[in-house]
């Protein structure tokens, strides 16, 4: 997981997160910030309509 993080870090739009959900379980997300920071937008539009 080291070794994605190291690479992810030439990508600043893309931020990693990871979850270990105990035992040899574990979850790894990819978000894409500039697709949160446009869906956030929105909803703060539809809320002030």
């Amino acid at each position: 997981m080291k070794l994605i993080a190291d690479e992810l870090k030439g990508y600043p739009k893309i931020e990693f997160k990871w979850f270990e959900r105990g035992g040899l379980q574990f979850q790894v997300q990819f978000v894409n910030k500039d697709y949160v920071a446009q869906h956030e937008l929105q909803q703060e539009l539809q809320q002030k309509t």
